[in-house]
């Protein structure tokens, strides 16, 4: 009905909103993401041009505290650590400088990891690293089990909320590229409470 429409318009007007007010760069790439697969589950285009014009808006971003900045400071200083100078050592804003750092754990601990809270709450900023780095190849494993079987889930209910929720988690999951989505409470707290009450109610009824 237009009221849903206008509902549905409102909130993504809110969401986009939020995410403009606090310039983050992961969430425009997970809004993006959210709103693409729920276009796909729900066969429809609109969701998923909006869903394209939000990675758009996020990937134009070219402020000093973007993603292109962190990639020019990187690449400066790779750069110096092949002349034999020292490193520009901004691994506490930097998320490659981080990964690059992390490479030698990884390989040394590669089945395991280092051990949750091992690196004392280190600047991961991506979930996939953090779960790499500190549970290794068996605890990616585990994590990409568990959201295979959430996608599923959402797929096997073939409705509006099944959609939705198949949406958060392409949204959690993308912007875990680049952020700690499953540690960061805000973000964590909610998407568990709403896949534990879409699981709780019965498939034909979701």
């Amino acid at each position: 009905t237009r009221l849903d429409r206008l509902a549905w318009l409102a909130g993504e007007g809110l969401v986009l909103l939020g995410i403009l007010a606090t310039g983050s760069r992961g969430a425009f790439l997970g809004v993006g993401a959210g709103a693409a697969a729920f276009a796909v589950a729900r066969g429809s285009w609109k969701p998923l041009a909006l869903g394209l014009l939000v990675l758009a808006a996020g990937a134009a971003s070219r402020d000093r505290g973007g993603f292109f900045h962190e990639y020019e400071g990187y690449l400066a200083s790779e750069a110096l650590a092949e002349a034999g100078a020292p490193r520009l050592n901004e691994t506490e804003r930097n998320r490659l400088e981080v990964w690059t750092a992390l490479r030698a754990d990884i390989l040394r601990f590669p089945a395991l990891g280092t051990g949750p809270g091992s690196r004392n709450r280190v600047f991961y900023e991506s979930q996939w690293v953090m779960t790499l780095a500190e549970t290794g190849i068996l605890g990616l494993a585990v994590l990409l089990l568990v959201l295979i079987v959430l996608g599923r889930q959402s797929l096997a209910a073939g409705s509006p909320i099944g959609a939705a929720m198949l949406g958060i988690l392409a949204c959690v999951t993308v912007q875990g590229l680049v952020a700690e989505t499953l540690l960061v409470t805000r973000i964590a707290g909610p998407f568990w409470l709403l896949w534990g009450a879409f699981l709780q109610v019965p498939r034909g009824l979701r």
